[in-house]
Parts: structure tokens; C-alpha cells; sequence
């Protein structure tokens, strides 16, 4: 056998040592996982101003900077970041709520997950930016309980929305409508599973979905939720992973990270604990590149594929939203109770070296090597997330071709994500879908008696599009 065959050799065994969940290739484990992901979320934050942009643009991604200051609070990290991301967010909330052109557009899920993270970091809901989030969130409700949006473009709600919206009236102590609480119901499947768009024909399971509901209903319908967590329970590969909706097949961080933090909420710590041991076995630790430490991957094959990569690996979009959903997984948090509160700064969590045993609870994937896409990485140095399964915040998301501005949404998987697969939050007419996201182009309209000005917004907005939709082919794998 030739030298050179036999490097190929070596190479192909030692992907699929980390294929099969052996997270121990990425050095010693950090002291404290959570810890670790809130430092890596504090570190791109800081690293790209604070705020997010939209995959392969330099568009702010208000959707997912609100979720890394979600992950940032979920593990009680980085206080001043948390705010000088927070701060971003609110200077540019106008056009995330509905595009400063179009000042009659107003979308559910964004005001829902503003209003949850002004909560989160300490602030009143009713008073952001000049807005009254909570207000202009019930505004939004129809007659039959509904959280849609306003919009000439179509509505992009969803059971994520609709869940997010319940989850933070209830936390602002001011409970939704039994309409509303009614509606959600409404979207749970026979199997006890939640369906993803409330319009579909069939009532088919989206596990971002069911985790967002179960979030939602575990303090007002607690049989309800409880059918849901059975469902999610059920769905777990011997890993402990979840995969998400269609496009995100195999088991992910996102959809496992949202489901987590619903079972932590539900009190089923074993199920719980085998989502984190899947999350912790897809942490880069103390041995991988600087930038990647503390970073959770989408799933086997991207964390494969950036092993590979070595000292060349580069951190990606996919990356950042898999480890904001991941966060509250890894921290056993909920969107229900998580607040800045008691947050202290980053700390070196790789001093002393980690820990020397991962906290994986199986050596085997389900669905990871044979059920890949074919767009999976190889063994070449120049793999990137975006080359791998779709990323997702945990997010579902809705691509529409409109004149528009870009705004995605995640919660964690979400939503979206993530965004993306199903997880979605159906924020805006923007792939946790997902929780756990979205992905959805939010349309601005121009003013009237300028066609040169509709020639060129059309034509920009086409190319956002066509780029959201680009972006989500590569990155397809969660709903949010």
C-alpha cells in the first residue's frame, strides 16, 4: 500500500472516529460546557460589533443576535456584551418589526422575541426603542387567537410564533388570551407532536415545533405538553441526538438544544441529560483552534468536517446558530425563567486544561455517516460549515421573492434557529423554521410616483432573495 494511500487511509478512519461521536478528538472538554458556549457566543459578538449579519451578506441578523444574547443569559455569561449586543439590536429594531418602508408591516414573531429578550436582560417590554412591545404583540392577535402579522406580503406566522408569543405574554404576567392558548392546541398532531405551519392540510410532526409548544403549554396545558415531550422523547437516537424537521433529517444541536431546555422545563431530567450529553459531544474543547473553543457544531459530519479543517478551520454562521439554541440545552435554561441576572464575565474554561473525558454518552450516531446528505465534507483542509448539513436555529425558514428587506429569525432552532429548518418562529415573511427559526425576507415598500425606484428596489430585492435562498440551501438542516 502506498505512502499516500495510506494517509488517505488514516485520514478517512479519523473522520469517522469523529463522525461516531469520539468529541475527545477536539482536545479535553472545557470545566464548564455552558460557560464555554456563552464564551464563544460573547467572542463572535464582540468580534463582528456586536451583531450578527445574514449568512453572505452585511445585512444585520437581528433574529440571531437576539438568540446569542438569549445563549449569553441562558448561561449567565458575559454581562457587557449581552448589552452592547442588546443595544444593537434596539438601534436597528424598526426594520426588523416591519421595514421603515413599509410602516404598516408589523410581524408576530419578531415582536415576541424582542419583547422576550427585553425581559431577559432586565428591561420593560413596554417601553423599547419607544414602543410598547407587548401591545403592538396584541394588536396582532385575530379573532380566532391567532399572533399573525400585518403584512401585504403575506402572513409567515406559524405554530413557532404562535408558541413564542404565549411564552412571553406569560412571562410578562400578562397570559394570552384562552383563544390564543386554544389556537396553539389546535396545532398538535395525533402522535402528540406539533405541526410547523398552521394552514398545512396535514397535521405533520415538526420537532422544533413540539418544543417551542411544549415550552409554551408546560405551565397552562401541562397534559398538552406533556404528550409533546413524549413525542420529542421518543424521536431520541441512542445518542441522545434529535433531528428536525424536512431538510434536517439527521440528528442536530439546534432541534436538541430546544428540545432540551423543554425537557429541563417539563422536569424529565433523564431525557434531559442524554440531549446534553449529544450537545456536549459536538463541543470543540480545549484542544481545537482558539476561535472554535467552547463552539457547538450542527451535528456530526460539520464537526467532523472543521476536525479536518485544523489549524485552516474557520468559524461560520452555522456554528454561532447552533450554539445559541445549544446554550440552553447545555445549561438545563428555559426562555421562562433565564435572565442576565448574576452573569459574570468570560472566563478561560480550557485553564488547567479541561477535563480529560467527554461527556458523550454513546460512541455510536444514529444517521450519521448513511444518512447524509450528499452534500456532506470530505477529508480536504478546505471544508467549511456551510459545505455541510443545514444549520438552524434551530429555523424553518420562508424565503419570499418580494421586494424586501433581509431579516432572519432563529429561537433557538430553532429558530431557526435557526436559520434552516423548522424551528422557526414564522418571525417574519423572512428555517428554525425552529425553535427553534426563520429565515424570511421582510418586504419595505417604495413610495409612490418613483418607478425608477420600484425598477431598482425590485432588482435588490430579488438579489436578497436569491442570496436568503442561496443562503439557505447551504445551510439547509434545521426549521430555526
Amino acid at each position: 500500500m502506498s505512502t499516500r494511500l495510506l494517509a488517505s487511509f488514516a485520514a478517512a478512519v479519523s473522520l469517522f472516529g469523529a463522525a461516531a461521536g469520539a468529541r475527545a478528538d477536539s482536545g479535553p472538554a472545557p470545566a464548564d460546557p455552558a460557560r464555554a458556549a456563552g464564551g464563544f457566543l460573547a467572542r463572535e459578538l464582540a468580534r463582528n460589533g456586536h451583531v450578527f449579519a445574514a449568512p453572505g451578506t452585511d445585512t444585520a441578523d437581528v433574529g440571531v443576535t437576539i438568540d446569542a444574547v438569549l445563549g449569553l443569559a441562558a448561561t449567565h455569561t458575559a454581562p457587557a456584551e449581552a448589552g452592547a449586543a442588546t443595544a444593537a439590536v434596539w438601534s436597528g429594531l424598526a426594520d426588523y418589526l416591519g421595514p421603515g418602508l413599509a410602516p404598516t408591516e408589523l410581524y408576530a414573531g419578531p415582536l415576541a422575541k424582542s419583547a422576550l429578550l427585553a425581559q431577559v436582560v432586565g428591561e420593560d417590554p413596554h417601553h423599547v426603542a419607544g414602543r410598547d412591545l407587548l401591545a403592538q404583540l396584541r394588536s396582532l392577535k385575530r379573532p380566532n387567537g391567532r399572533y399573525a402579522d400585518r403584512s401585504a406580503y403575506g402572513d409567515a406566522s406559524n405554530t413557532f410564533t404562535q408558541a413564542l408569543a404565549l411564552l412571553t405574554l406569560d412571562r410578562a404576567g400578562e397570559p394570552a388570551p384562552t383563544a390564543a392558548v386554544r389556537f396553539l392546541e389546535r396545532q398538535q398532531c395525533t402522535d402528540g407532536g406539533f405541526r410547523l405551519f398552521v394552514d398545512a392540510p396535514d397535521c405533520v410532526t415538526n420537532p422544533d415545533a413540539t418544543a417551542i409548544a411544549a415550552l409554551a403549554l408546560s405551565a397552562r396545558e401541562p397534559a398538552a405538553a406533556g404528550r409533546a415531550l413524549d413525542r420529542l422523547e421518543a424521536t431520541m437516537a441512542s445518542d441522545g441526538g434529535i433531528a428536525g424537521g424536512i431538510g434536517a433529517e439527521t440528528p442536530n444541536s439546534n432541534t436538541t438544544g430546544l428540545a432540551a431546555s423543554a425537557f429541563a422545563a417539563g422536569g424529565r431530567d433523564a431525557a434531559n441529560e442524554r440531549a446534553a450529553g449529544f450537545l456536549r459531544s459536538l463541543q470543540f474543547g480545549c484542544g481545537a483552534p482558539e476561535s472554535l473553543r467552547g463552539a457547538i457544531a450542527y451535528d456530526r459530519v460539520s464537526y467532523a468536517a472543521l476536525l479536518a479543517a485544523g489549524p485552516s478551520a474557520q468559524v461560520s454562521d452555522q456554528e454561532r446558530r447552533a450554539t445559541t439554541q445549544a446554550a440552553f440545552g447545555l445549561a438545563g435554561a428555559s426562555p421562562l425563567t433565564v435572565t442576565l441576572a448574576g452573569a459574570t464575565e468570560v472566563t478561560d474554561q480550557c485553564a488547567g486544561g479541561g477535563t480529560s473525558t467527554s461527556s458523550s454518552t454513546s460512541s455510536t450516531s444514529t444517521g450519521t455517516t448513511s444518512t447524509t446528505s450528499a452534500s456532506a465534507p470530505t477529508t480536504t483542509q478546505t471544508v467549511t460549515v456551510t459545505e455541510t448539513a443545514p444549520a438552524t436555529a434551530k429555523t424553518t425558514e420562508t424565503v419570499t421573492a418580494t421586494v424586501s428587506t433581509a431579516v432572519t429569525i432563529t429561537f433557538g432552532s430553532g429558530a431557526t434557529g435557526g436559520t434552516a429548518d423548522p424551528g422557526t418562529e414564522g418571525e417574519a415573511p423572512d428555517s428554525s423554521a425552529s425553535t427553534s427559526g426563520t429565515a424570511v425576507a421582510a418586504p419595505a415598500t417604495p413610495p409612490p410616483n418613483s418607478t425608477g425606484r420600484v425598477a431598482y428596489l425590485l432588482a435588490g430585492g430579488l438579489v436578497l432573495a436569491g442570496a436568503a435562498a442561496a443562503a439557505r440551501i447551504l445551510t439547509r438542516g434545521r426549521t430555526h
